[in-house]
């Protein structure tokens, strides 16, 4: 789930905690680590051509020593900083894991209720359509009761299906209810409906 400043803001005020601060040495640390890492992942092997002239080796070597230099100078830079800083920016950044991981589990939170309550309802359904199926196997058929069990059967056979596919949506189905997920079968329905309605209105006019 993607964590806006907003969002972050609204859930660390209301569980009280602010996002731990980085000090000046560790956050100059940090950054000669990342760029070291980044040189390290820029770096490429010199590549030696068998068919190469001396010239061409040497070319080669010189760029190589660049390159290797240019990285030395980075392992340097990070070398230079203290035992001390190294160990302050690993408790930076343990605070700062915990501090998001906290984050990302309250905004997590209303998901999480969702699928649960989703995921209750379609057992539920899966096991009244086991009964309703039972029961609709043992009575007469065309009878009226027969009927009733074979329409809520399908009822039911419905709603699980279609709460398969119902996915948590902070804005239009932010809690799993029985009501929210015919809304939104009934906003599904009346879209497919519109679309259908403007092809045949389209082809009419073609024609």
């Amino acid at each position: 789930m993607k964590i806006n400043e907003t969002l972050e803001q609204e859930i660390a005020t209301r569980l009280g905690i602010t996002r731990p601060n980085c000090p000046k040495d560790v956050a100059e640390y940090i950054a000669d680590l990342e760029a070291f890492s980044e040189a390290v992942s820029r770096y490429e092997r010199p590549n030696f051509s068998w068919r190469a002239t001396t010239e061409e080796a040497r070319a080669t070597i010189a760029e190589a020593r660049k390159s290797l230099t240019t990285l030395e100078q980075y392992a340097d830079k990070v070398d230079s900083h203290s035992d001390t800083i190294a160990l302050a920016t690993t408790a930076y950044y343990d605070l700062n894991r915990k501090y998001w991981d906290t984050i990302e589990n309250e905004a997590q939170k209303p998901k999480n209720a969702f699928d649960k309550a989703r995921s209750e309802f379609i057992t539920e359904m899966d096991r009244e359509a086991r009964s309703l199926k039972r029961k609709e196997n043992k009575l007469e058929w065309g009878t009226d009761e027969r009927n009733q069990v074979s329409e809520r059967l399908e009822l039911v056979r419905y709603m699980a299906e279609q709460a398969r596919y119902l996915d948590y949506n902070a804005e239009t189905s932010p809690v799993f209810t029985e009501q929210v997920l015919w809304e939104q079968i009934s906003k599904a329905e009346y879209r497919a409906n519109s679309f259908l309605r403007w092809i045949a209105k389209s082809q009419e006019l073609a024609n």
